[in-house]
């Protein structure tokens, strides 16, 4: 019944590449965004994967914000080019406000 971010702060730095998986569990729909983060990275692509781990997409281009479906899987391939601390990372207003947030740090 929690609305929320698991883990709820990372720690990035600039020029390795990154695999950000995210999961959603849950029966609700859920989103994943962060404009601070999406203007420091450059995005490789993003994978959404189904049953057993079977890759049925990928996406090339800048990530502004990702829907989750019920049950979805996507990995996020990114290479963070700018320091900073972001504290924009949220799914919705009202899920934001019930405690959902989460900080990613850039050094």
């Amino acid at each position: 019944g929690e609305h929320r971010f698991s883990p709820d702060s990372l720690t990035l730095e600039t020029g390795k590449l990154y695999v950000l998986r995210l999961e959603n569990p849950s029966a609700n729909e859920y989103y994943f965004g962060s404009q601070g983060l999406a203007d420091a990275v450059y995005s490789r692509k993003v994978v959404v994967l189904g049953a057993e781990a079977k890759v049925l997409a990928e996406v090339y281009g800048p990530v502004r914000r990702v829907e989750l479906k019920p049950g979805a899987v996507v990995e996020w391939w990114f290479l963070p080019v700018r320091t900073g601390r972001f504290e924009d990372v949220m799914s919705t207003r009202s899920h934001t406000e019930a405690g959902m947030r989460a900080t990613i740090d850039v050094k």
